[in-house]
């Protein structure tokens, strides 16, 4: 990702564009390898409401089982996020 995007990007998820936030974080956790910065916007992503996100956060939360209960928050989370309707991969 071009300098002047990233930092457009960042501009509009610090504004509340969750679809900018995912890839923020795609862009530091894949493009860069920078994975705390990376986790920070895909925190953001996910706490705006990205789908994605949400369920990669979970994803990160259940990978790590110390957080039990930031794995239950983001299965709630999922559950009612409107924009997740529909077929869903597993979150047990």
């Amino acid at each position: 990702m071009e300098t002047e995007q990233l930092k457009q990007h960042k501009k509009d998820a610090l504004k509340g564009d969750a679809s900018a936030a995912a890839l923020v974080s795609d862009h530091y956790m894949t493009g860069v390898n920078d994975i705390e910065e990376g986790f920070f916007w895909l925190k953001l992503a996910a706490e705006l409401g990205d789908c994605q996100s949400q369920h990669r956060l979970l994803g990160w939360y259940r990978q790590a089982k110390s957080r039990p209960d930031d794995v239950q928050r983001w299965r709630d989370e999922l559950q009612k996020n409107p924009r997740c309707a529909g077929p869903q991969p597993e979150i047990d």
